[in-house]
């Protein structure tokens, strides 16, 4: 990710600050008629009855949520990983996540200011649900971008490969 803008840094540092951020999820997957999104904080009212508050961003609406999030690390020897705890949802929305099968659904997360929901301050793409669980008041998703832990194994340890861990042979 690229480093956010100082002004985002200077607003996210203070400790009680008018303009907060806004974090933006978004899960996609084929099997969903059209993806799940959510935001961290409500500031517009995107419904009347039921009473919904949410975030209108480049002309996409995301419903806001109890949210729980742990943001990819970003070390250079090993993969990126985070998780995304939605609590209290809609069952529509239990609904949905409970549809993805087959597949993992992929998720983008961007970063935008309250005051300024049309501009991304950060992003992370390329997420996989790599695992996911809940009940009926919440579910947990892990998110991941390695690739290859979903692939398989390839390598046959044979003797001739792997002697050490064959033993040895008795004549």
């Amino acid at each position: 990710m690229a480093q956010l803008p100082l002004a985002f840094r200077r607003e996210a540092e203070k400790q009680n600050s008018a303009d907060g951020e806004i974090k933006l999820f978004e899960i996609t997957h084929p099997s969903l008629a059209t993806p799940i999104r959510v935001a961290s904080k409500g500031i517009v009212r995107i419904s009347v009855d039921p009473v919904k508050y949410g975030v209108v961003s480049n002309g996409v609406t995301y419903e806001a949520d109890e949210l729980q999030d742990i943001w990819p690390d970003d070390t250079k020897d090993s993969p990126s990983r985070a998780s995304l705890t939605l609590d209290n949802i809609a069952n529509a929305m239990v609904k949905k996540a409970r549809s993805i099968t087959g597949e993992l659904a992929d998720v983008s997360i961007k970063i935008v200011m309250q005051s300024a929901p049309d501009v991304v301050v950060g992003q992370f793409t390329g997420l996989k649900i790599r695992s996911a669980r809940g009940d009926e008041n919440s579910v947990t998703f892990n998110l991941s971008t390695d690739a290859e832990l979903d692939e398989p194994m390839n390598y046959i340890q044979g003797r001739d490969r792997s002697p050490g861990l064959h033993g040895t042979r008795s004549a």
